[in-house]
Parts: structure tokens; C-alpha cells; sequence
């Protein structure tokens, strides 16, 4: 255990002395209830006693702060002989405390410095207690500073988290601008060329709210099921004027889906890998479509297309690019092990299928 410098004696000081106090008044009441209340019952009992704690108690703070063990066996015995000390300092301080208060308010005398023997028949007790106390402390301060550690750890792993979500999304906007933006300005250079103005002023606004709405984001977030569907036409528009009839889009949401909770931009990636697999390199039109279904609890996205190059998905190794794998360790980030991502092939093309918690925001 290396030494510990979480909490100071300056934070050690007041706590200690309030819990001392009323440690103090719990025990003069008592001993008032049984004997009255009067001053020399206060110096005598439980005053010298919980003084000298006090007095005592920054050096259990310092033990423990300056004293660098290796395991648990070297701590308990490195505190335990320290312990001892600290109990016969609490033993010989205790009756010196009460000799000179006594004196000092000129009060019968219980003890006195020649005749030693009466106080040790007497206080001898005083000695395990202050061992007892001693480990006390000890056991507080071991609480303390794992609270503090834990603390850190956990204010650590919010921002691991918090960069590797920023990360997460720096990766999708890398994928989407470089690929997804130039073919999106060279299709409204060609409707500019072409004089139609009117649909390249719809696919300008389209490109400006999309990217906005992506650009903008600071961290990872869900966002309703409404807002990704929204954002996801805003996509496709461009997409539709681009590819022409060479493809067909559907989807279909039912209305009490659409207040589900979703990652932001967990679709876009997969309609984009659609028309990058299903679309581009066929000469036939094809077909995407995008669902969605509430089953047992659960939410369920599908984004389908056919294609005349069947192939096997392989997501877990990237070699379909970045955007299925990062769509697969967004999702974990987010729901741990409870979601599942499938992509299945059938005689008419390939679907990606996401089971999602159906919660609603």
C-alpha cells in the first residue's frame, strides 16, 4: 500500500473533533444520569480520556499517510506494533491529562505523580482502548481513501468513456464526409448543369441540414426514433436524386414506434452500406427497404437490399470499412450485451437486422 495523500489534516481535524465532542457529551451524559453532574466527574470522566484522543489521533492520520507497505500481511504488522504505542501513549497521557486539569481547577485529586500504582490498577483498560482506537482510525482511513480512489477511478472512466464516444462519432463523420459528400456536390454540380435549379436547391438544403445536424453533435447521444427517420430522408433524398429509378426505397414505421430511443445515426450507415453494396455496381433496379417492429419488448430495425452479388458480411474485422463494425461498438457501448446485430442473406439480398430495448424517450 503506498502512502496516501487523498485527505489532509486539515479535512481530518474538524470531523474528528466533532465526533470526539460527541463521543464526550454521550459519555458525561451517561455518567451525570448515574453519578450527577458535576465538574470533577467531567475532568475525570470522560474528559482526560477523550482529550488525550484527541491530542493523539494526527499521529494515526501520519502513520498511515507516511508509511509505504507491500501487502496486507506488512500492513497489519507495521500498525499493529504501532498500535501498542499509540495505546500506551493513550494509557500514560490519559492519567497525565487528568493529574494537571485537576490541579489546574484545583479539584480533589484521583491520581498524583508519586503513587502511580492506584491509577494503573485502575486505567489499565485505557491501554486496549487506545489500540482499539488506533485501529479505528485506521479503518476509517482505509474507507476514506477507497472512496477517494473509486472517486477517481470513476471520474477516469467517464472520460475514457466520453472520448471514446467522441471517437466513435469522429469515425462516422470521417466515413460520411469524404465519400458521402463528394458524390452528393457532384450530383447538384450536375442538376446546376442541368438547369434544374429547383431540385438542387432542395438537395443544398438537404446536404445543410444533414450535416449540420451530424457536424454539430459533441458526444454520443439517442435521439427518438422520429428524429433518426427525419434525418435518415434527409439522406435518402439526396441519395434517390443521385441514383434516380435505378432504385426503390421503402419504409415503414408504425406511429407508436416512433418515440423509441435510439442511437443517433445508427441507421444511416446501413442504408448507405445498401447503396454502396445493392445499388452502385448493379444495372438493374433494386430495391432497400427500411423497417421497423416492436416484438416482446424489444425494438427491431431492418434495413433490407437486394443485390446481385451475394457476399459474405464480415463485420468483425472491418473489411467492409469502418461503418458496420463502428455501428456494432456504438451499439455495445450503449446497451452492454443486450442488443443483437445480424446480417443474413437470402435468395433476394441482404438484410441487417438490430434488436434494440425498446425504451421511449
Amino acid at each position: 500500500m503506498a502512502p496516501n495523500d487523498s485527505f489532509s489534516s486539515k479535512q481530518f481535524t474538524p470531523y474528528n473533533t466533532l465526533v470526539l465532542s460527541g463521543l464526550f457529551c454521550f459519555a458525561w451524559a451517561r455518567e451525570a444520569w448515574t453519578a450527577g453532574l458535576i465538574a470533577d466527574n467531567i475532568l475525570f470522566w470522560p474528559g482526560g480520556y477523550f482529550l488525550s484522543l484527541w491530542i493523539l489521533s494526527p499521529l494515526a492520520l501520519y502513520f498511515f499517510k507516511s508509511l509505504e507497505t507491500n501487502g496486507r500481511r506488512a500492513f497489519i504488522k507495521q500498525h499493529l506494533t504501532i498500535s501498542a504505542g499509540f495505546g500506551m501513549l493513550h494509557f500514560f497521557l490519559t492519567g497525565l491529562v487528568i493529574i494537571l486539569l485537576e490541579r489546574f481547577f484545583k479539584l480533589p485529586e484521583h491520581y498524583n505523580f508519586y503513587q502511580p500504582g492506584s491509577y494503573i490498577r485502575q486505567s489499565w483498560p485505557y491501554l486496549f482502548d487506545g489500540m482499539l482506537c488506533y485501529w479505528g482510525y485506521i479503518f476509517v482511513f482505509l474507507y476514506l481513501q477507497t472512496r477517494e480512489r473509486l472517486a477517481v477511478e470513476k471520474q477516469k472512466s467517464e472520460a475514457i468513456q466520453k472520448e471514446l464516444a467522441a471517437s466513435d462519432l469522429s469515425v462516422l463523420r470521417t466515413e460520411l464526409n469524404p465519400h458521402f459528400l463528394f458524390n452528393a456536390m457532384n450530383s447538384i454540380a450536375m442538376k446546376v448543369r442541368l438547369k434544374e435549379n429547383k431540385l438542387a436547391v432542395a438537395m443544398i438544403a438537404s446536404l445543410n441540414d444533414l450535416l449540420r445536424s451530424v457536424l454539430s453533435r459533441k458526444r454520443e447521444k439517442t435521439v427518438p426514433l422520429s428524429e433518426e427517420i427525419e434525418l435518415l430522408y434527409k439522406y435518402l433524398m439526396i441519395e434517390r436524386v443521385r441514383f434516380g429509378d435505378q432504385v426503390e426505397v421503402t419504409q415503414d414505421f408504425k406511429e407508436d414506434l416512433l418515440p423509441a430511443s435510439v442511437p443517433q445515426m445508427i441507421l444511416q450507415p446501413l442504408v448507405e452500406n445498401a447503396f454502396k453494396h445493392g445499388v452502385k455496381d448493379s444495372l438493374q433496379q433494386q430495391k432497400i427497404s427500411i423497417t421497423g417492429a416492436k416484438e416482446n419488448g424489444a425494438l427491431i430495425l431492418t434495413v433490407f437490399n437486394t443485390t446481385e452479388h451475394m457476399r459474405r458480411f464480415d463485420t468483425a474485422n472491418g473489411s467492409e470499412g469502418v461503418g458496420l463494425p463502428n455501428v456494432i461498438h456504438r451499439l455495445r457501448r450503449h446497451y452492454g450485451t443486450d442488443f443483437r446485430f445480424q446480417s443474413m442473406s437470402t435468395g433476394a439480398g441482404i438484410a441487417f437486422r438490430i434488436t434494440l430495448p425498446f425504451r421511449s424517450i
